[in-house]
C-alpha cells in the first residue's frame, strides 16, 4: 500500500475542489492539448465501509485533458468510475480486502496511469456510529452483565469481571461463554464500588493465578472496605482463594480500582480520594494514590516511602492505567471532579496535585488536561505493528461521557509527549449501554473494548 505525503494530498484536494467549481469534474489539470502526463487521487489509499456513501474521489490530472477513464480490475460492489470524468464514488455494498486498481486517463493525444489502493471494510456493529477507516469492528459478545475489565490468558481465554454481580467470568478463544462463572465475591453494589480490578499473574500460564480489586463488606473485625484477593483455578474454576491486601479505605465514591502488574513483577492498586479530597494530600494514609505492593501483598523495600504502599499521590480518581511495553513507564488517566480529567505519567514519588497544586521537584508529570468532563475509564497501548507502524506507541483512551474511544499519538524518549489526538471509535448514545469501560490490547494486536453489555473487537482491515 502506498500513501502520499500530507502536504501532496492536502495540495491535490485543494486542486481538485477547484476543478469541481469551475464544472471540470475532473479531467482536465493542463489545458486540452496534449496527452494526460500525470494521474492522482487525493483520497490514496481509499479507505471506506459497507453502506456508508463515499465523498466523490475527484481525479487530478496534469497534462492534457482526458476524454475516457479505465479502471482494472473492476472496482468493488456499489463503487464505479466515471467513465468521462474518472470521478470515483457510490456506496459499497460488500467488503473488499486492500488491493490496488489500475486506473488509465486518456486522450487521442495518449494516456496517463495511476495505481489507486482501496479497501472497504465491513460494516460497523448497530451500536456503534463511526469507526477510523481501514479497520473493522465485531461483537465478541453481547448480553453481559456490566465487564468493567477484562484480562486476556497466554492460550486466549478471555476473563472478566461483572461489575455488579461479584463474578469473575470466562470467554473460551472459539468464543464460548462458560456457563458457570470462575469466582464469585461478596461485594458491595453502588456507585465506585463492586468487583472492579482484573489482573492475571505474570506467570499465569504455570500459576493459574487471578487477582481482582473489590469493595466488600464488613466481616468481623473488618469493616467495608476496598481489597485485592487472589483466586487459584482449576481450568476454569477458582478451587482456592486468599485475601492479599485488606482493608484498603473505602468511599461512597472516587474508590479507583484498577489493578495491575508491573514490568518488574509487583502490583500496582489505584485508590481514589474516597470521596474525601483532604485525604489524598494527607500523610501516612492511603486514599488519593497509586500503591505498590509485592505480589503477596508486602511493601516493596524500595518503594518511595519506607513501609509504606503509595507510589504517588495526589490523584482524585485513577481508574485506568497502562504500563508501556517496552519502557515500562506507568500511565493513568484520573477523573476530576466537574472538569480537568487528566492523563499522568505515574513516576514514583510525584504529586499530582489533587486537590492542591504542587510545585517544584515534587510535582508530577500530566500529559493532557480535559477541560470539559470525558470520564477517561481505560488506557492501552498499541504496540508490534498489528495496526501499521502509524499506530505503534499510541495511547487508546476509552471515555465515559462522549461514548468514544480515542487515539493519542504519543512521542520522546519516554513516549510522554502528545502530538495530536482524535476520535478513533464512537458508540451510539443510548444512555448508559454503550458506555466504555475497558479497552484491552489483545494478543493478537487487535483492541477488545467493553462496555456495560458487550464486548468489541477492533482489528485493522485485511
Amino acid at each position: 500500500m502506498r500513501t502520499l505525503p500530507r502536504l501532496a494530498t492536502f495540495v491535490l484536494a485543494l486542486a481538485a475542489a477547484a476543478l469541481v467549481a469551475c464544472g471540470g469534474g475532473g479531467g482536465g489539470g493542463g489545458g486540452g492539448g496534449g496527452a494526460p502526463t500525470s494521474l492522482a487521487y487525493p483520497a490514496d489509499p481509499a479507505l471506506y465501509r459497507v453502506g456508508v456513501p463515499v465523498a466523490a474521489n475527484v481525479p487530478v490530472v496534469g497534462g492534457g485533458t482526458p476524454t475516457a477513464y479505465a479502471v482494472v480490475p473492476g472496482l468493488p460492489a456499489g463503487l464505479a468510475l466515471h467513465p468521462s470524468t474518472g470521478v470515483v464514488s457510490g456506496t459499497p455494498l460488500a467488503t473488499a480486502a486492500t488491493a490496488d486498481y489500475v486506473v488509465t486517463a486518456s486522450n487521442a493525444s495518449g494516456s496517463a496511469q495511476t495505481t489507486l489502493t482501496l479497501n472497504v471494510g465491513a460494516a460497523l456493529p448497530a451500536t456503534m456510529v463511526a469507526l477510523e477507516p481501514g479497520f473493522d469492528a465485531t461483537v465478541v459478545k453481547s448480553g453481559l452483565a456490566s465487564p468493567v475489565r477484562m484480562a486476556q490468558a497466554p492460550d486466549g481465554r478471555l476473563f472478566y469481571n461483572e461489575l455488579s454481580t461479584g463474578n469473575v467470568r470466562v470467554i473460551l478463544p472459539d468464543g464460548t461463554l462458560v456457563p458457570t462463572p470462575v469466582a464469585t465475591l461478596a461485594i458491595l453494589a453502588g456507585n465506585h464500588q463492586g468487583l472492579l480490578g482484573l489482573a492475571l499473574a505474570p506467570d499465569f500460564a504455570t500459576s493459574n493465578e487471578l487477582f481482582v480489586y473489590a469493595a466488600v463488606p464488613a466481616a468481623m473485625p473488618h469493616p467495608d472496605r476496598n481489597q485485592v484477593v487472589r483466586f487459584t483455578l482449576t481450568g476454569n474454576v477458582a478451587t482456592s482463594s486468599a485475601v492479599v491486601v485488606d482493608d484498603l479505605p473505602l468511599g461512597t465514591l472516587q474508590n479507583g480500582g484498577e489493578v495491575l502488574f508491573g514490568p518488574d513483577g509487583h502490583l500496582y492498586v489505584s485508590l481514589g480520594d474516597t470521596n474525601v479530597e483532604a485525604l489524598a494530600q494527607t500523610p501516612g494514609v492511603l486514599p488519593g494514590r497509586i500503591l505498590r505492593y509485592t505480589r503477596a501483598g508486602g511493601i516493596p523495600a524500595d518503594n518511595p516511602t519506607p513501609a509504606s504502599a503509595e507510589w504517588c499521590r495526589g490523584l482524585r480518581n485513577t481508574f485506568g492505567m497502562a504500563f508501556h511495553p517496552s519502557t515500562g513507564g506507568l500511565f493513568g488517566v484520573d477523573n476530576g471532579p466537574n472538569n480537568d480529567d487528566e492523563l499522568n505519567f505515574l513516576v514514583a514519588g510525584k504529586d499530582f496535585g489533587w486537590p492542591s497544586p504542587v510545585a517544584g521537584g515534587t510535582a508530577g508529570l500530566r500529559l493532557r488536561l480535559w477541560a470539559e468532563v470525558i470520564a477517561p475509564t481505560s488506557v492501552a497501548w498499541q504496540t508490534g505493528g498489528a495496526f501499521g507502524a502509524a499506530y505503534d506507541d499510541n495511547l487508546f483512551l476509552a471515555g465515559y461521557v462522549n461514548e468514544e474511544l480515542l487515539r493519542l499519538e504519543m512521542s520522546g524518549a519516554s513516549f510522554v509527549d502528545v502530538d495530536a489526538e482524535s476520535v478513533f471509535a464512537k458508540w451510539a448514545v443510548n444512555n448508559i449501554v454503550n458506555k466504555p469501560l475497558h479497552v484491552l490490547r489483545a494478543s493478537d494486536g487487535a483492541l477488545l473494548v467493553s462496555t456495560f453489555d458487550s464486548i468489541y473487537r477492533i482489528a485493522k482491515a485485511p
